[in-house]
C-alpha cells in the first residue's frame, strides 16, 4: 500500500536489502556498533530519529504511517520500538535493532500483534 523506496543511502535501507537478500544480518563486532545494534533506541538515534529514554515509557500518539515508530511492550516492562518502513493491508515492515539480541533486522508485523502499543511520530 505505501511501500518504502528503497534506495541504499541510508542505513535502515542497506539493512532492508541485505535482510531481503540473506535472511539475517551480521552480529554487532566492535564496542561502536554494539552500542548501536544492542539498543533499540540507540539504533533509532544512528539512522537520524530524534528519541529518547527507555523504549517502555515511549507513548503512542499517532496512527501507522511510513517513518512513524512502532512501540510494543513486552513482559517483565520490557519495551521495544522500530522504524516503520512498509505498510499494507492487515500488518507493516519494521527496520530495527535488538529485537534479536544485538542485531538489526526488518520484521513483518501484524497489526493485530499483542505486545503492539501504538505508534509514536517525532
Amino acid at each position: 500500500m505505501f511501500p518504502l523506496t528503497v534506495s541504499p543511502n541510508t542505513i535502515f535501507d542497506r539493512a532492508l536489502i541485505y535482510e531481503r537478500e540473506y535472511g539475517t544480518l551480521p552480529v554487532a563486532e566492535d564496542r561502536e556498533q554494539n552500542s548501536i545494534l544492542c539498543s533499540c533506541i540507540n539504533f533509532l538515534k544512528s539512522i537520524g530519529i530524534t528519541v529518547s529514554g527507555d523504549a517502555y515509557d515511549l507513548q503512542p500518539n499517532a496512527a501507522i504511517e511510513v517513518g512513524a515508530i512502532a512501540l510494543f511492550h513486552y513482559p517483565n516492562r520490557l519495551g521495544h520500538a522500530a522504524l516503520v518502513t512498509e505498510v499494507h493491508e492487515g500488518y507493516f515492515y519494521v527496520t530495527e535493532a535488538n529485537f534479536k539480541r544485538c542485531r538489526q533486522g526488518v520484521r513483518k508485523v501484524d497489526n493485530y500483534d499483542k505486545s503492539l502499543i501504538g505508534f509514536l511520530k517525532i
